[in-house]
């Protein structure tokens, strides 16, 4: 079966085998078709004469629709007022129809041997040209579907609008509330990742690698400085360190603070302290969740496959605070964001993650928008009850670099607090 490039070439060969002569004669291949702005379009092969078309050929491949490419033949040769033309299609180049135009977007097929005469016989003089009639027609016709299009493009327009408003509606229906994405928040988008690891220091919770798929959701770009969260305990003393109810805590909660004030200094440093009761009001507050362990652990990657850190496969201490380096928390943005500007994801503060944490999650985890223990809606609304273990991510400041790994999984109680655990909050699906 002929290809599209091998007709072409045929068309090509059989207008310079015709031999009409005339040393102004040339044959263009791809010939941009205007007339005005009237209509546009490439044909393959174009037989000019003094600057004049004088056939144009659309050549199609066998599958093609034979009445659609006359159709375009049509137009190209109505918007350049030529005279002839031809259209190659078929099973082969012989398999060919030959049109005459006649005007008026009047066609007529004829003969292969009619068109090479008329060819032959070819001069400026009876080339077809459009009639003051012909064209007052032709602007009319423009203008109407102009009209026309305009008429849709508005109508689209509203459909659109209208749709956009109703999927809003229903979306803020069915969560708490709708909130527009802050600026300091980082797109993840919708695809799949590889969740785990299986390299040498991989322990058993880590295990088996999977390929999850998570929508999109959005994450803080930063860990939750101190500074941010005195703007809740302010707006909600019930979170204030002398008045938490003592089952959201340890007794150790913003140990670091004095009263209801950070350290002097630290107001970009993460907060930490901080129960799993503690960050999820906040995110509430906030309008916002905690991250699943999936979809902290695709923000940690930052599209980066099979890889032992945020930044690849080598521990660089210039990358993140761990190992008792600094001795202490450093400002949030003090090391390089990964692939996708996310700060501090190994080191600094642990983070604590939304869901429960089960030791083989990674074996039964679900493939779309895993999350352990009970539905995301039923954990965010209910949280207060929650009494089993949480999962942590990212290791801290004091943690060797085997705990500062992407894949490595902590594991502690919702009302635990340490110098080490702070948190970051997300926007997304409150579904699955």
């Amino acid at each position: 079966m002929l290809s599209h490039e091998k007709i072409v070439q045929a068309v090509e060969d059989y207008f310079r085998n015709l031999h009409i002569g005339g040393k102004n004669k040339q044959i263009q291949r791809e010939e941009p078709i205007t007339f005005g702005a009237r209509v546009g379009g490439l044909a393959d092969v174009v037989l000019q004469s003094n600057a004049r078309f004088v056939a144009i050929a659309e050549c199609k491949n066998p599958w093609d629709n034979k009445e659609s490419a006359k159709s375009q033949l049509k137009s190209y040769l109505c918007a350049t007022g030529t005279q002839f033309g031809v259209l190659a299609i078929g099973t082969d180049v012989t398999n060919w129809v030959f049109c005459e135009n006649k005007g008026n977007y009047y066609f007529i097929e004829i003969q292969e041997e009619n068109f090479k005469a008329r060819l032959a016989n070819w001069s400026p003089t009876n080339d077809f040209r459009y009639s003051e009639e012909t064209a007052r027609q032709w602007e009319e016709t423009r203008k109407r579907q102009q009209l026309i299009l305009r008429i849709w493009q508005v109508a689209s327009g509203i459909l659109i609008a209208f749709l956009i408003t109703l999927f809003v509606v229903m979306f803020s229906r069915q969560s708490a509330t709708f909130f527009p994405i802050p600026t300091e928040m980082v797109t993840i988008p919708a695809g799949e990742f590889q969740m785990g690891s299986n390299n040498t220091e991989a322990e058993d919770d880590e295990q088996p690698v999977r390929i999850i798929y998570l929508d999109t959701f959005y994450i803080d770009k930063y860990e939750v400085t101190n500074a941010q969260y005195k703007q809740f305990v302010d707006a909600n003393p019930q979170w204030e360190k002398d008045r938490i109810p003592s089952e959201y805590h340890d007794g150790d909660y913003l140990k670091h603070w004095e009263e209801n004030t950070y350290p002097e200094g630290k107001q970009n440093h993460p907060v930490v302290y901080i129960s799993w009761y503690a960050a999820m009001a906040y995110a509430e507050w906030a309008g916002k969740r905690l991250p699943t362990e999936a979809e902290w652990e695709k923000a940690a990657r930052g599209g980066l496959v099979d890889q032992i850190y945020p930044w690849g496969n080598s521990i660089d201490p210039s990358k993140a605070n761990y190992a008792g380096e600094i001795g202490d928390t450093t400002p949030v943005g003090s090391y390089p964001a990964n692939a996708y500007g996310l700060y501090d994801m190994a080191g600094n503060a642990w983070e604590w993650c939304l869901d429960l944490y089960k030791t083989d999650f990674y074996a039964r985890s679900l493939r779309r928008n895993p999350i352990a223990g009970e539905s995301l809606v039923k954990i965010t609304e209910t949280f207060r009850n929650v009494k089993s273990q949480r999962a942590l991510r990212s290791g801290y400041w004091n943690n060797p670099p085997v705990f500062v790994r992407v894949a490595d999984r902590y594991k502690r109680y919702p009302g635990s607090t340490h110098r080490g655990a702070g948190f970051r909050c997300v926007i997304g699906s409150r579904t699955h």
